[in-house]
């Protein structure tokens, strides 16, 4: 049995080369897909409760991991990072992307930042100017054709096949 124990200086300088950034914003989601692993398919899983994060419940890690990147140093002259946003579907918590956002952006960290999102695309037709203006980059899950897509349904039962494709540019 390995008993190796991390120590502060390996969590300090993973921190300091952070490539990656994921806040689960909601357990909600607009759709009802049979194959979700909170579908119709499984059992025993955590029960959704359709919460939200909150910018108050990350500004004290955020703040930490500024202060980090403000006072260490990377392996790199200037790190790259995701900010990434997940859920259920993120964009039913669309306040909180936006203050993160706005606050990353105000702290003027000497690096690179990159926002991106995974989302079923049904509510991104509402947000799709900030997400240019933002530079985002996106992930869309699609499951291809119409016939492919029959499983990711609205709480109506529907095929989101047509609602995504019409939102997608």
């Amino acid at each position: 049995m390995n008993n190796r124990r991390i120590n502060r200086h390996e969590i300090e300088r993973n921190l300091l080369n952070l490539r990656q950034f994921t806040f689960e914003v909601t357990d909600a989601c607009n759709l009802r897909c049979r194959y979700c692993g909170y579908g119709e398919l499984y059992e025993g899983y955590d029960e959704r409760k359709s919460s939200l994060m909150s910018f108050k419940q990350v500004k004290p890690l955020v703040d930490y991991l500024a202060y980090i990147w403000r006072n260490g140093m990377a392996d790199s002259y200037r790190p790259l990072t995701y900010i990434s946003f997940y859920g259920g579907e993120p964009l039913l918590n669309m306040d909180f992307i936006k203050e993160i956002v706005t606050y990353f952006d105000s702290l003027s960290l000497d690096r690179h930042i990159i926002y991106s999102m995974t989302t079923n695309a049904v509510l991104l037709d509402k947000y799709m100017d900030y997400f240019v203006d933002n530079n985002f980059h996106l992930l869309i899950s699609l499951d291809g054709d119409e016939r492919a897509q029959g499983h990711r349904i609205d709480a109506s039962g529907h095929n989101s096949f047509n609602t995504v494709f019409t939102t997608v540019p």
